[in-house]
């Protein structure tokens, strides 16, 4: 990849959901950021989401529909609950920027259940791959895997400290 396509390429990605991997985000060079809706007031979205939706995924939509997130190079979604699978629908039809991707998230925690979970995860790889036209090297993966394990060593190290 040349310098001046480095450039071009937006530096943060944001995501939805702590299901999503933000190890692979980190291995396409660029910042994950966890996406807080940042509307003050809900008028848009309400005509896109029935009333039982949460506050939280009508925020993200009011934002999105205010083009509140234009400068991310993408967000994704998940399918963690039935709110969040409809939000990505209403996004990837009316919101164009950022694209938009959906990690599918089991339902099981059987044998079955991580092969497929890690099925989506290549699947997720390689559509970041496609879409940012980088290789994301087994290398720099490793080392974004080390560098987030080391992270959350981190936290678990505080909240035992706080008990």
């Amino acid at each position: 990849m040349t310098d001046q396509r480095k450039n071009s390429i937006p530096q943060k990605i944001g995501w939805l959901c702590s299901y999503v991997p933000e190890e692979l985000i980190l291995a396409v060079g660029m910042v994950p950021v966890r996406i807080t809706g940042e509307a003050e007031r809900i008028e848009e979205a309400e005509a896109y989401l029935t009333p039982n939706f949460c506050p939280y995924l009508k925020n993200v939509l009011e934002s999105g529909l205010k083009s509140r997130f234009v400068s991310l190079g993408a967000i994704i979604f998940t399918s963690s609950c039935d709110g969040m699978r409809r939000l990505f629908d209403i996004w990837a039809n009316y919101i164009e920027k950022p694209p938009p991707y959906l990690l599918e998230v089991p339902k099981r925690r059987d044998d079955p259940a991580i092969d497929y979970f890690s099925e989506q995860h290549g699947r997720l790889k390689t559509w970041l791959e496609e879409t940012f036209d980088i290789t994301i090297s087994h290398e720099m993966l490793a080392k974004t895997i080390s560098q987030m394990n080391s992270q959350r060593d981190a936290v678990l190290n505080l909240f035992e400290k706080q008990k």
